[in-house]
C-alpha cells in the first residue's frame, strides 16, 4: 500500500468525533444525550491535542485512556479553562460521563469500520459514589418563587420553576417544549425525552403561574413555536438558565440548580405517599435503578423524622439515688 493511501485511511480523533456528534443528531438522540456528549468529547479532544496523541483514531491505545482517566480524577484545574466546573474536583459521576460518552464514540467508530476493537474495554467503567439525592423542601420552594418579581422575566421564570417541581423534567426536556405540546384545558404537556415522549400533568398552581407567563409571552412574539421566550422573543437557551440560578443562589443562598428541582419533584411525590412505579414512569426512567435512590432518599429523611421522636438518648429516663455511703449513683 502506498503512503498516499495509507494517508486517506486516517481518519483525526476531531474528524472522528464531528462525524459521531452528527450521526447522534440525525439519528435523533436527546437534547441532553447530545449535549453530554459534546461535553465530555471537547475535553477528550483537548487532552489528546495537548497530551501528544497520535492524530489518527487508530493509533489511541488503552494506555492513553488510562492516562485521560487518571488526569480526570487527580488535577483539581483542567482543561486550562476558566470555566468553574473545570477549576474544581471532579466526582466519580462525572468520570463515569467522559467513560461512556468516549466509549460511544468508539464503539460508534467500530460500526463505522474506522477501529476493530474498542481500548476501552480494558479499562472497568469507573465506579460511582453513592450518595443521598438532595431536594428542596416547601419552604426552600417558596421562596425561590418568592424570590422573582412581576417582570417578563421573573413571570416566565416563577412558572419555568413551578414546572420543573411540578413535573419533573430535564433542564433540555423543559427548553424544548413547544407551545402546541401544552393542553391547558387538561393541564397536562407532551415532553420528548431521553426514553421517547411520554405526557405528563401540572397542577393547578403551576397552570395559573403558566397562563400568567402565556399571556406576557403573546406579546413578546407570535411567531417562535418554543414555549420559553426571551422578551425579545428569542428561544431561551440553556445559558440563560444556568444564569438564572446563578442569581437564584447569589439572592437566596440556595445552591439550587434545574436537576435539584427535578429530584425535589421525586422526593416530595414518594414523601406524599406517590407511587415509586409511577414515579418511573414520570421521570421517563427506562428501570426502577434510579427510581430506587429517590426511594433510599426519603426513607433517610424519614428516618431523621423519626429520630426527633424516637432519640434513644433523648428519651433516657435518668434518676439519681444517694447509696449506704451517701454518695450518688446513677439508676435508669
Amino acid at each position: 500500500m502506498s503512503n498516499s493511501t495509507a494517508a486517506k485511511r486516517v481518519t483525526t480523533i476531531d474528524q472522528a468525533t464531528d462525524r459521531f456528534l452528527l450521526s447522534c443528531r440525525v439519528e435523533g438522540k436527546s437534547y441532553g444525550t447530545i449535549e453530554c456528549y459534546t461535553d465530555k468529547l471537547k475535553g477528550f479532544r483537548w487532552y489528546a491535542a495537548n497530551h501528544k496523541w497520535p492524530r489518527d483514531i487508530r493509533a489511541v491505545t488503552t494506555d492513553h485512556l488510562r492516562e485521560l482517566l487518571a488526569y480526570l480524577r487527580d488535577t483539581p484545574h483542567r482543561f486550562n479553562s476558566t470555566c468553574p466546573r473545570a477549576m474544581k474536583p471532579i466526582n466519580s459521576t462525572t468520570i463515569q460521563k467522559y467513560y461512556r460518552a468516549i466509549s460511544a464514540l468508539l464503539n460508534w467508530s467500530i460500526n463505522e469500520e474506522i477501529l476493530e476493537t474498542n481500548p476501552l474495554l480494558r479499562i472497568k467503567v469507573p465506579r460511582a459514589e453513592k450518595k443521598v439525592v438532595k431536594s428542596l423542601d416547601n419552604r426552600g420552594v417558596n421562596e425561590l418563587t418568592m424570590s422573582l418579581g412581576n417582570t417578563f422575566d421573573g413571570v416566565r421564570n416563577k412558572a419555568m420553576i413551578l414546572v420543573l417541581v411540578d413535573c419533573g423534567l430535564r433542564l433540555g426536556e423543559l427548553l424544548n417544549t413547544e407551545l402546541a405540546d401544552i393542553n391547558m384545558e387538561q393541564q397536562v404537556m407532551k415532553v420528548d425525552g431521553k426514553t421517547g415522549e411520554r405526557v405528563v400533568r401540572y397542577g393547578t398552581t403551576t397552570a395559573k403561574a403558566l397562563k400568567q407567563y402565556l399571556r406576557l409571552r403573546s406579546r413578546a412574539n407570535g411567531h417562535n413555536d418554543s414555549l420559553w421566550l426571551t422578551r425579545k422573543g428569542v428561544t431561551l437557551k440553556d445559558s440563560s438558565v444556568e444564569t438564572l440560578f446563578i442569581k437564584l443562589r447569589n439572592k437566596t443562598g440556595i445552591h439550587v440548580h434545574p436537576h435539584l428541582l427535578r429530584h425535589t419533584f421525586a422526593t416530595m411525590w414518594l414523601k406524599d405517599g406517590g407511587d415509586s412505579l409511577m414515579l418511573q414512569r414520570l421521570l421517563g426512567h427506562t428501570t426502577l435503578m434510579m427510581t430506587n435512590r429517590y426511594c433510599q432518599a426519603v426513607g433517610c429523611y424519614d428516618g431523621i423524622e423519626s429520630h426527633k421522636r424516637y432519640s434513644p438518648v433523648d428519651n433516657l429516663e435518668v434518676k439519681w439515688t444517694k447509696g449506704p455511703d451517701n454518695r450518688c449513683s446513677q439508676r435508669c
